[in-house]
């Protein structure tokens, strides 16, 4: 029993890099290759979906947005494309909504032997600096897509489930770099969003989309009651804390829940998923700032003057 950790091909040989776990090899000796197939099947759903990420990157921010690299697992890929500046949100939202598009829209995938200048004719893409052989393997997924490429693929777009934008970050100058989901773990990631946003949103009291706002108003309040326990004031109505919102009409998209809960974490400078902690914390030193500020006013005016007057004189000293 042996092992496969890795596959490379030298000329006309495939090469099964790995341990013997079990047994002995011998030349000459017949063996039999089995695929892990669920985490076969998460690699090919993670690599369907780079090319699919690769199109809605272009679609949204120019066709210079052009692979630079990338790496693909079970059911998690990295992405480096170049572009000079940072992807905003709102085209962010963009990408994976156009990605998920041609996901639902269920496009057959199929790869070909072609030659290279016929794949060229075809508008396949082609990584720069890339040695192709003749002929090239293309990878065709409906009518948006035509790259070069040799690795596994699924049979259909749909087949992907979903694609779930985490991250996007620069890693050189020129080139950025997107960290997705898909399958399985892009529903539980999904879910795990909707989860902290009502959790943040319970311990506010306020609707999901209004947790951003709300978010807003208590980092306010805890900011002025320290102001005001400072300055030695009484409690204002203004740091009353968050304000209930009514509940909107229809259910909330996932993309505005996602929207909203990466907006409240920026604003606490915090990861999404810790949303709700953190909050919870802010509201406990809210509510222990309005604590001080109550023994603050049940302590009478302890300001320099009234010190002063108050004081006694013994002997020549007078003593507060």
């Amino acid at each position: 029993r042996f092992h496969v950790t890795d596959t490379q091909k030298d000329g006309g040989l495939l090469l099964h890099v790995g341990q013997l776990v079990e047994g002995e090899l011998r030349t000459g000796q017949k063996v039999t290759a089995r695929v892990e197939t669920p985490r076969r099947q998460g690699i090919r759903r993670a690599h369907s979906a780079t090319h699919i990420l690769h199109y809605a990157l272009q679609k949204n921010l120019g066709s210079h947005a052009r692979q630079q690299g990338s790496k693909v697992d079970d059911d998690w890929l990295r992405f480096d494309f170049t572009n000079m500046a940072p992807v905003p949100a709102d085209e962010l939202a963009a990408i994976e909504h156009d990605a998920n598009e041609r996901i639902a829209a269920a496009e057959p995938v199929s790869a070909r032997l072609v030659p290279l200048a016929e794949a060229r004719a075809a508008g396949a893409m082609m990584l720069f600096g890339e040695k192709y052989p003749d002929p090239v393997r293309m990878v065709s997924m409906g009518e948006f897509s035509r790259e070069l490429c040799g690795g596994t693929h699924l049979n259909n777009t749909q087949e992907v489930g979903a694609l779930e934008i985490i991250s996007e970050e620069g890693v050189s100058a020129g080139v950025r770099r997107i960290v997705a989901l898909t399958g399985d773990k892009a529903r539980q990631h999904a879910d795990q969003t909707r989860a902290a946003l009502q959790a943040a949103a319970q311990r506010l009291g306020v609707d999901v989309l209004a947790v951003p706002e709300a978010v807003r108003d208590l980092m306010h309040a805890v900011r002025d009651l320290k102001k005001q326990l400072t300055a030695g004031a009484k409690p204002a109505e203004a740091t009353a804390g968050p304000k209930a919102a009514a509940a909107p009409a229809a259910p909330p998209e996932y993309a505005q829940i996602k929207a909203a809960l990466r907006e409240a974490a920026r604003m606490l400078n915090v990861a999404p998923f810790d949303v709700p902690d953190r909050t919870a914390a802010l509201l406990a030193e809210a509510e222990d700032l309005r604590r001080q500020l109550s023994q603050l006013a049940q302590a009478g005016d302890l300001s320099a003057d009234a010190l002063l007057q108050k004081a006694e004189t013994i002997g020549p000293t007078r003593v507060v």
